[in-house]
């Protein structure tokens, strides 16, 4: 793995982690259209996958991830329940079956 060897070498002189690379590409918007981040993306479900095959930290990492999607069904279900999503369900509205 002379390749991967490479790209540790060229972070560690360049003082930079593997986290810290790759956070910084994926939240500065000049790198949305990069090869890496895209590839990054692609592929994510399969880093997410080796992240909880992974087994020093799946547990906080499964537990991040649920917070992380019961924190987006929130913010969906607040946003059809809103009065101007035209769905917005009241008390007043509601009929006796």
């Amino acid at each position: 793995m002379a390749q991967l060897t490479a790209v540790l070498d060229a972070l560690k002189r360049s003082q930079i982690t593997a986290s810290q690379f790759i956070l910084s590409i994926l939240t500065q918007h000049q790198y949305n259209e990069h090869p890496v981040v895209r590839d990054l993306l692609l592929h994510s479900p399969d880093i997410l996958t080796a992240f909880l095959r992974h087994s020093r930290r799946n547990h906080e990492l499964l537990q991040c991830s649920t917070r992380f999607v019961q924190d987006s069904y929130l913010r969906e279900l607040r946003e059809v329940a809103s009065k101007d999503s035209g769905w917005h369900f009241g008390a007043l509205s509601a009929l006796e079956p």
